[in-house]
């Protein structure tokens, strides 16, 4: 099982809580925005380790919503629609 690094501070902006999310994720100081997360990659495990940390702020978020919105601009972006 691979270990996720999970940062709890998912406050502010919608792409810089996704950015973290993901940079953490990943393990990587800088990602491009408009890559996708299975570009960068991540896999199925990523995936759920990122959903799990953005429910703290987005609870509705989906496991879908990432395969959908799979940038960290798209994501943030559909994110800013949804309510906290």
């Amino acid at each position: 099982m691979t270990e996720h690094a999970t940062p709890t501070d998912v406050d502010g902006r919608p792409v810089d809580a996704v950015r973290a999310v993901w940079s953490a994720v990943l393990r990587e100081a800088s990602l491009d925005p408009d890559v996708g997360f299975f570009d960068l990659g991540a896999d199925s495990a990523d995936v759920v380790a990122a959903v799990t940390v953005l429910r703290e702020r987005w609870p509705d978020l989906r496991i879908v919503d990432v395969f959908l919105h799979s940038t960290v601009n798209s994501l943030a972006a559909f994110l800013e629609g949804s309510k906290p």
